[in-house]
């Protein structure tokens, strides 16, 4: 059973602002305008109209106490698991659409993981998940004294978000994709998720990679590494190589025993 706390989505959500959604099943266009963490809401703009909309606590909160119980994306089932004060889907709606971009990055990550771990034993390197947790560290430390070096405010969004780092310097504002590599790092594994959100942002991103880290064999310590930076990062201007994809099963599909 998959469970979703109000404060890792609201985290999450922070970096989905600017993008344009859509409910699941009315496919209703939306998109994210603020998050306001503290107080708990989202605030969005609904469909061509520009209609501002406000999916408050008491909304998130609920959605995702009964999606942790139901796993369910259907919004009837929220309003029948609620209390009669509330009133219509919509709120439901956007909520569960969140929550779905939420719940896919979890799955992305995961997959993303087992990716690297295969890529890193195909060149010769052994990458367990402890590793890769202190690979990941080692690289976002270099990252943050890099733009720190380079006068920026940095705010780690890694967690949640599609991207790594906020880092602004006055009225200049950079989305930072950091990854870490044994590798020359001549290739990058990227999630859907980060591409679409690079492609969106393409004037604003910045890809910093660290490659040729040494591994202690003995104590499995970290040393060395090369910075390599583009800046603006145009993802379209690599090379895309889909290594794996997720094929939704259409719903006429028969079983057969």
């Amino acid at each position: 059973m998959i469970r979703v706390k109000i404060e890792d989505l609201l985290v999450f959500a922070q970096g989905l602002v600017g993008q344009e959604l859509h409910t699941l099943h009315r496919r209703r266009p939306f998109r994210i305008i603020e998050v306001d963490v503290a107080k708990r809401a989202v605030f969005l703009e609904v469909g061509s109209s520009g209609k501002l909309r406000k999916v408050s606590d008491r909304w998130l909160q609920k959605t995702c106490e009964i999606f942790s119980r139901t796993n369910s994306y259907h919004p009837m089932h929220y309003t029948r698991d609620a209390d009669s004060a509330w009133k219509g889907t919509q709120g439901v709606s956007y909520s569960l659409a969140l929550i779905s971009r939420f719940v896919q990055s979890k799955f992305n990550d995961a997959a993303i993981e087992d990716i690297e771990k295969s890529y890193a034993n195909s060149q010769g390197f052994q990458l367990d998940s402890k590793l890769r947790k202190a690979v990941e560290d080692y690289v976002m430390n270099a990252a943050k004294r890099h733009f720190k070096s380079q006068g920026y405010e940095v705010e780690d969004r890694s967690k949640n978000g599609p991207y790594d780092l906020r880092c602004t310097r006055k009225k200049e504002l950079l989305y930072v994709e950091v990854k870490g590599t044994q590798t020359q790092g001549e290739d990058i594994i990227l999630t859907s998720g980060e591409v679409q959100f690079a492609r969106r942002n393409k004037a604003n991103m910045a890809l910093f990679i660290l490659h040729s880290i040494k591994i202690s064999e003995k104590d499995k310590s970290l040393t060395n590494g090369t910075i390599s930076i583009i800046v603006p990062w145009d993802v379209d201007e690599g090379n895309l190589v889909p290594i794996s994809f997720c094929y939704k099963v259409p719903k006429h599909s028969t079983e057969r025993k």
